[in-house]
């Protein structure tokens, strides 16, 4: 039996007589065994590492009035007190469901560390911080400073541009869930627009969805931003009344019709196992390599001379 065994025992031994020690094999062996765990620590931190993948699909999910999407933002302007700031919304598309609560929005006096544009001496700006609920459909909101008038009840007035009342800086403006560990493309922008109007935002609002490991998943919303100022006359949603706007800042939002996905991912554990192996296996096996190649090499040399 024991001679059967030995008949398929392919790892083939030398025994202690037959075998050579040498120096140069003691360095091949250190330089190996450095190599091997070098390359396995970097396995191990690749099997670690989770990646993030995404891709763009098509939103499947039907535009709704009722859906509840929340617009945060944190504005302070330095020029305007809060008496004379007041806050207009609406959808673009049936009836007008945007609400504003008023306990949803506070406002604030400025202190001078909120705004690099400092207030008039004796006069106070205003920081205005709340929540903004939306269908998701298109829509716009305002932060009026003033009050838009009809053509037929305003006179044309030229706005003083030395004023500047639209000037202002974003602390803070997202669309769904706030996330600490996410940047907004529109946090810490201060804009002092040359002239007074309305100034304008249109926002492209991008449902996202992200995939994390173990099968869980949240849903939330990206988006970009074109700013401009616009001056003068502006016409009203819809295109049926033209009005005299007052200085202030209005966000057009619409959703668009793809969603992205974000999908965590990391090295299967079979996989990694197998990469083990093999970076263990290789050094192995071109460590004896060279070290042949050194030894025949160094005896070849020394019958020469």
């Amino acid at each position: 039996m024991d001679v059967f065994k030995r008949a398929l025992d392919f790892n083939v031994k030398g025994t202690e007589t037959v075998q050579v020690r040498t120096a140069v094999g003691g360095l091949v062996t250190m330089a190996s065994a450095c190599l091997c765990f070098l390359l396995l620590v970097s396995e191990l931190v690749a099997y670690s590492r989770v990646e993030v993948v995404n891709h763009m699909t098509v939103d499947s999910t039907p535009p709704s009035l009722e859906t509840a999407v929340p617009i945060n933002f944190h504005i302070t302007f330095p020029l305007v007190p809060c008496k004379d700031i007041s806050f207009d919304a609406e959808s673009t598309r049936g009836e007008a469901v945007v609400h504003l609560a008023a306990q949803d929005v506070r406002k604030t006096p400025a202190t001078d560390r909120e705004s690099s544009l400092k207030a008039p001496q004796g006069q106070t700006g205003c920081t205005v911080e709340g929540t903004l609920f939306t269908g998701k459909v298109a829509g716009e909101f305002r932060i009026n400073l003033g009050e838009d008038l009809p053509l037929h009840l305003a006179p044309m007035v030229a706005v003083d541009s030395k004023t500047n009342y639209t000037a202002h800086k974003i602390h803070h403006f997202s669309v769904g869930e706030r996330k600490d560990r996410k940047s907004y493309p529109l946090d810490g922008l201060e804009t002092i627009p040359d002239g007074e109007g309305h100034y304008l935002y249109n926002l492209r609002i991008i449902p996202t969805v992200e995939q994390f490991l173990y099968g869980t998943s949240e849903q939330n919303y990206e988006f970009a931003f074109q700013e401009s100022l616009h001056k003068g006359l502006r016409l009203s949603p819809g295109m049926t009344a033209l009005t005299l706007t007052a200085p202030g800042i209005h966000f057009f939002y619409d959703f668009y019709p793809v969603m992205v996905e974000y999908t965590h991912q990391r090295t299967p554990f079979l996989q990694f196992v197998t990469q083990v192996f093999a970076v263990v296996g290789g050094i192995f096996t071109m460590s004896n390599i060279l070290d042949s190649i050194l030894y025949q090499s160094a005896r070849a040399m020394k019958k020469l001379a």
